[in-house]
């Protein structure tokens, strides 16, 4: 895996020591991808205040997800009544839980770990 275990923590404290809110996007690590952690920012031993999830989380489908802590989104929320860009359906929402209930019987994350170990041998 590129990057050395733990390189973020100190970004992250820059980023909070100045008032600011860690974003992880999780678009291209996560979902088991690295197979170290289910998101990438698991190996790092960091919790992001926003996540942002997309298309993977579909397998094609259009569904994405945005997750974050409860204290970033009272603040949100007390400035902002109402925001919505989609809603969502039911179907994009039946491929997502298809999508985490592959992931997790058919034992994706440590086939990804697996292959991960022996392209770097």
């Amino acid at each position: 895996m590129v990057g050395q275990r733990g390189f973020l923590q100190p970004a992250l404290e820059v980023v909070h020591n100045n008032g600011g809110i860690f974003i992880a996007d999780e678009v291209q690590p996560g979902f088991a991808r690295t197979g170290e952690a289910f998101w990438g920012f698991g190996r790092h031993g960091i919790v992001p205040d926003i996540v942002t999830i997309g298309k993977p989380m579909g397998n094609g489908m259009p569904v994405s997800g945005l997750l974050a802590k409860s204290e970033v989104l009272a603040t949100f929320s007390d400035q902002i009544l109402y925001f919505n860009t989609f809603g969502g359906n039911p179907v994009s929402m039946a491929a997502a839980r298809a999508v985490l209930e592959v992931i997790a019987r058919e034992g994706l994350q440590a086939h990804s770990l697996d292959v991960g170990n022996r392209l770097q041998a």
